[in-house]
C-alpha cells in the first residue's frame, strides 16, 4: 500500500532550533535538515502488520526539508511544526496522528559527496524537552574523503557515549549545541 499521507495546509504549532558549532577547524560549505515524522503515539491505524516479520506493508512516516538559515559560520536556524502533518483516517481504521520521529541537521565542510557528512540527531522528546543537547564529532572527521567501507554520514554523539565509544578527551573534538524553543501558535 502506497498511501498518500498529507501535510498540515495550516500548521501551528512552530518551533525553532538553534545549532551552535564550536570547536571545527573551519566553515561548513554544506548543511541541510531533514525531519522525519512517524505515525504515533500509536499506529492503530495503520494497516495490520505482516504476521512473519512484523513489519507494516506501508510506510510509517514521511521526511519534510525545512529551509535552513545560516545565521554565521557557527550558527543555523531551521523551522519544524510539531503539527506539519495533517491527522486523517488514512486506511479506514481511525485517524492517524503523527509525532517527529527525529530532526537531523547534516553538514559537510567542502560540499563534495565523497566526503564524510556530520550528522546531528534530535528525538521528538528531545525537541519538547527545549534543553540544550550538545553532540560530539572527532574533530578528525573534518573534511575527510568517505572509504569504501565507510558510513556516508558520522553521526554525533552525546558527552556520556563519546566517552564511552571514543574517548573521555573532549578537547579533540568539533561539537553541536542544538536548542528548540517552541513558540506557540503561529499565526
Amino acid at each position: 500500500m502506497d498511501p498518500k499521507y498529507e501535510r498540515n495546509t495550516n500548521p501551528r504549532q512552530k518551533v525553532v532550533v538553534t545549532a551552535k558549532i564550536t570547536g571545527s577547524p573551519g566553515p561548513f560549505k554544506a548543511a541541510s535538515v531533514n525531519v522525519r515524522y512517524k505515525i504515533g503515539p500509536t499506529q492503530e491505524c495503520m494497516p495490520d502488520a505482516e504476521p512473519f516479520s512484523g513489519h507494516f506493508p506501508t510506510p510509517d512516516s514521511f521526511d519534510i526539508t525545512p529551509s535552513l538559515n545560516k545565521v554565521s559560520e557557527t550558527e543555523y536556524r531551521f523551522d519544524i511544526y510539531l503539527d506539519a502533518m495533517a491527522n486523517k483516517d488514512y486506511f479506514g481504521k481511525g485517524t492517524c496522528g503523527w509525532v517527529i520521529d527525529y530532526a537531523a541537521l547534516t553538514l559537510r565542510p567542502t560540499g563534495s559527496p565523497a566526503e564524510v557528512s556530520l550528522a546531528a540527531f534530535m528525538s521528538h522528546a528531545e525537541v519538547e524537552a527545549e534543553l540544550p543537547m550538545t553532540l560530539y564529532w572527532q574533530r578528525a572527521l573534518y573534511g575527510t574523503l568517505r572509504r569504501q567501507s565507510q558510513p556516508v554520514s558520522e553521526s554525533a554523539l552525546k558527552q556520556e557515549e563519546y566517552e564511552k565509544y571514543r574517548s573521555p578527551d573532549l578537547s579533540d573534538t568539533i561539537s553541536v549545541t542544538l536548542q528548540a524553543k517552541e513558540l506557540g501558535n503561529d499565526n
